[in-house]
């Protein structure tokens, strides 16, 4: 694994952390992919799977964790990465609710790392 892959990942993913506490899609929109997709459970049980555009949406329609004083509690479990692609398991705190997301990523081919997926789980605090 090379160090700058790390390290440009591992930034990629602080993007995602940031976007999701401030409630910021422009900065969620420069850590996917375009054509990424998000799916999983959600709080109701039902299966969600969203574009980005619509968990772009999705993020925009609930209030900000950062203005409901919500603990900032987000953080890298593993992170695996192998050439163009890499996996990262990460924790965090959204909603009230503790997630765990999986994210594949991609390196495309300007360079740039991207979040191409996510999967999560979710649980009530």
């Amino acid at each position: 694994m090379s160090a700058t892959a790390e390290a440009d990942i591992r930034t990629m993913i602080q993007k995602y952390f940031d976007g999701m506490y401030r409630g910021d899609t422009d900065l969620l929109a420069e850590a996917f992919d375009p054509a990424a997709t998000v799916c999983g459970y959600g709080g109701d049980g039902s299966l969600k799977t969203l574009s980005l555009a619509q968990f772009l949406g999705f993020v925009r329609s609930v209030p900000k964790p950062v203005e409901k004083g919500e603990a900032f509690d987000m953080e890298v479990l593993t992170l695996d990465i192998v050439g163009t692609v890499a996996a990262a398991k990460v924790r965090d705190l959204y909603q009230g609710r503790d997630f765990t997301d999986l994210l594949h990523l991609i390196r495309r081919p300007d360079g740039q790392w991207r979040i191409f997926g996510k999967v999560f789980h979710s649980v009530a605090r």
